[in-house]
């Protein structure tokens, strides 16, 4: 019975949550003006309805369930891959053209191996990885811890006031297309050093020295798992945090150095390099790369040189404006939002399941609140954008031909431009204004 009681409990909660909703109350007539509201509630709104509509899409038929997640065959596909390719021996970037994690990820992968090896199966057989005994048991394990830390990491970010709001955010994040229907549906290391990558972000400020530091390690272990989080770190030379970004370094080299003498040695350094770069040339056009975008865009509308040419100049423009913007403002969330978005679309080879790097710079921008004027416009623009690319937006299927890939990047793409120009605008020309 306590059971029972206690989802009665939750279950009243969430609808206590919908009635009391800004969307509902505003759709309904009711006090728009008699209080603010803060980012955390808009994200929970627009992702609910975004989620919720989508459920109302799969009962009726509307939109097929298959058709918001990535290929079934290759599902829980680089979970089991990369525990493949650890028991091939240490030659693993020598043997396999896509082992793309540093060696500490492949440490990791190895214990996992190790709990149930598979006999006779060869390395790249990952589908027999994936069916020998209780091995989905293992990758069902890697889910729900990550799940429990990112919810955990909700309420860190957002407080204890809202505990029922707070963990239901937490649920709609796991049930969005970057999460469900990308990184977990692939098995990849990504969700968790995205996680990993939120606690960096609240700790790298906390008064506690131990959570400094802590967040330090954090950031040298997500660069240990996958390399290109070492961008990060650039944080620390914004603020002129030299000792710490010293620290950094010294904790990325060890973690990513040191394992490799467990991983084919020092030879493996050039391999695994060199896995990389054929990764990144020999990327195909994907909507949610800088390159792979432009590409798309205007395919057909110039010659396949000129093509090359302006797609990868258009990467280069936006690594340096999203360096530079980074470096111009003094807002917390937008310049997470401009490094993490590095992170998500500048390597050519990157996949959908990058958005989830965008969950850090959603939860910082949450713990603001606002007012519904002109003076926060910005604000609530990035909330409702990043809750859309945070919930199951099927609708998206129905308006672009792509499907929901080609819909999120449109979106976050528009948005990325116009907070960089708004970034720009505040540093360069309110400035000289100002001195005039």
């Amino acid at each position: 019975m306590n059971g029972v009681n206690e989802i009665r409990l939750l279950l009243k909660g969430i609808i206590r949550l919908v009635m009391e909703s800004f969307w509902l109350r505003v759709l309904t007539g009711g006090g728009m003006r008699k209080r603010n509201f803060t980012n955390a509630e808009i994200f929970f709104a627009v992702s609910l309805i975004g989620t919720a509509s989508t459920l109302v899409f799969w009962i009726t038929g509307l939109i097929g369930f298959d058709q918001c997640f990535l290929s079934k065959e290759h599902m829980f596909a680089d979970f089991f891959s990369h525990i493949g390719y650890v028991s091939a021996g240490d030659e693993i970037y020598r043997q396999f053209k896509d082992a793309c994690f540093p060696p500490l990820a492949y440490c990791l992968y190895y214990l996992l191996w190790k709990l149930n090896p598979v006999p006779g199966a060869e390395p790249g057989d990952w589908k027999s990885f994936r069916s020998f005994g209780n091995n989905m048991l293992i990758m069902m394990a890697y889910t729900i811890i990550t799940a429990i830390l990112l919810v955990e990491c909700v309420h860190s970010f957002l407080g204890k006031e809202h505990r029922i709001r707070n963990t239901v955010t937490g649920i709609l994040i796991i049930c969005s297309y970057p999460f469900i229907a990308a990184s977990i549906q692939r098995g990849n290391i990504i969700a968790l050093v995205s996680v990993l990558l939120c606690y960096f972000l609240l700790w790298m400020d906390s008064d506690s020295k131990i959570k400094r530091e802590l967040a330090i390690i954090l950031l040298a272990v997500a660069i240990g798992f996958k390399i290109y989080p070492a961008i990060l770190g650039i944080w620390y030379l914004y603020e002129k945090r030299y000792k710490e970004f010293v620290r950094l370094v010294i904790y990325a080299v060890v973690l990513f150095f040191v394992p490799f003498i467990f991983i084919g040695g020092i030879e493996s350094i050039r391999d695994y390099f060199l896995v990389l770069w054929n990764l990144a040339s020999g990327a195909e056009d994907r909507w949610g790369t800088v390159q792979g975008f432009v590409a798309i865009v205007i395919d057909g509308k110039v010659s396949p040189t000129n093509k090359i040419l302006i797609s990868r100049g258009c990467e280069i423009v936006f690594l340096v404006v999203a360096l530079l913007c980074g470096w111009f403002t003094n807002s917390k969330w937008k310049r997470a939002f401009f490094l993490y978005m590095i992170l998500v679309s500048f390597v050519p080879s990157s996949h959908v399941y990058n958005l989830v790097y965008l969950l850090a710079p959603a939860l910082m921008l949450m713990r603001e609140d606002n007012t519904l004027d002109h003076r926060n416009i910005i604000s609530v623009l990035a909330t409702v954008v990043l809750a859309i690319v945070f919930s199951m937006p099927a609708w998206m299927i129905l308006v672009f031909r792509e499907g929901i890939q080609e819909g999120i990047f449109k979106v976050l793409f528009l948005f990325f431009a116009l907070l960089a120009v708004e970034t720009i605008w505040r540093k360069v020309i309110i400035r000289r204004f100002a001195q005039a």
